[in-house]
């Protein structure tokens, strides 16, 4: 893989990006390797909004396993609302702080660790929306243990020239709930 990036705004991104598939090499009718268009069709998203919707994540859960507030609710739009696996929603900057606060005093919360996967964007009209998995480590005194395994439905807006949540909900596992189909 070969990239050239430039920054831009104070934030990097992606100038080329030249790849091969893998594990058949596609020299196609340009004799290049790799992406052999740089259009970009209608609505969809680019490769750098992708990584920084990725980069959105890693400093939305690195904000909450280290207890850090104003780092946390600054992944949310002004409007920005969270929703919990009891359905009870928390909306607005000075809301997501306050519940942040509280969230940060509870003990179990500093032994834990969100690890997300399977992230899925898709285009919308107003942004992206994501979904993904989530698996929350515990540390106990006899090692790690898995707390809990749900899913995210989110959905994401630019804010002053960033990725933001607009809107982001937990939820259970799909087959889980409604059995493997």
């Amino acid at each position: 893989r070969t990239d050239e990036l430039r920054q831009e705004n104070g934030r990097w991104r992606f100038k080329s990006r030249r790849s091969a598939p893998w594990p058949t090499w596609d020299l196609g009718t340009t004799g290049q390797w790799g992406i052999h268009s740089t259009e970009q069709a209608p609505g969809a998203l680019s490769v750098a909004d992708r990584l920084e919707i990725h980069e959105l994540f890693a400093r939305y859960f690195y904000a909450e396993d280290t207890g850090q507030v104003e780092p946390w609710v600054d992944t949310y739009t002004r409007d920005g609302s969270f929703t919990n696996r009891t359905g009870k929603s928390w909306v607005g900057r000075d809301v997501l702080t306050r519940f942040a606060i509280e969230r940060s005093k509870r003990p179990d919360l500093g032994q834990c660790l969100h690890w997300i996967n399977n992230v899925m964007i898709s285009p919308t009209d107003e942004g992206a929306r994501a979904r993904s998995g989530m698996m929350l480590v515990e540390k106990k005194p006899e090692g790690f243990g898995i707390w809990t395994m749900p899913a995210k439905l989110d959905e994401l807006r630019q804010e002053d020239g960033q990725w933001r949540f607009k809107f982001r909900q937990f939820q259970p596992w799909p087959s889980w709930e409604q059995g493997r189909s």
